[in-house]
């Protein structure tokens, strides 16, 4: 439907993103099945953009292909988790976690085979099965976790700085 390309307000030049609307959710999820894309020679960094409300979060920038599922202690079985998380995309593992006795410790961790499926279930949130709401997010190695901290510390020097601008404070 339509495309923003980010520029910088001083010069005009290209902030290297852009944003492309799509009339319905199934074009956005056929553009994302017919990844990779490229421009120019230039292969694309493809996502589905985020919610200002979720940009904050914890990994909210971050291709993760794995989840942490909390709240699965009691009738939530793997199986359960399998049915209602397959309709995201396909799944490569799901896991209840058992102690030693075999009681479940109330979490668990579902593994996709691509990364837009995990950004499909966080913007699908909130999760219920077997009447129990679980918590859902981006399961993060420590790499990942610093690389989403260095960039929301990013993203809020880049707001601090429009804000300067905006109140006539150009430093």
């Amino acid at each position: 439907e339509g495309c923003f390309l980010a520029r910088e307000p001083r010069d005009n030049r290209s902030r290297g993103f852009a944003f492309v609307t799509y009339r319905s959710l199934e074009g956005a999820d056929a553009a994302m099945a017919a990844r990779p894309h490229s421009l120019s020679g230039r292969d694309l960094d493809v996502k589905r953009a985020v919610p200002k409300e979720a940009a904050q979060q914890p990994g909210a920038h971050i291709m993760a292909t794995k989840m942490f599922i909390g709240g699965t202690r009691g009738p939530v079985t793997e199986e359960a988790l399998r049915e209602h998380f397959n309709r995201y995309g396909e799944l490569r593992k799901v896991e209840v976690c058992t102690g030693r006795e075999g009681d479940p410790k109330g979490f668990g961790f579902i593994e996709y085979e691509d990364y837009d499926a995990v950004d499909k279930v966080m913007f699908d949130c909130p999760h219920n099965i077997e009447g129990r709401v679980l918590e859902v997010r981006k399961f993060l190695t420590k790499e990942q976790q610093e690389l989403s901290r260095r960039k929301a510390d990013e993203h809020n020097r880049f707001r601090d700085r429009g804000q300067e601008q905006q109140n006539g404070r150009n430093d």
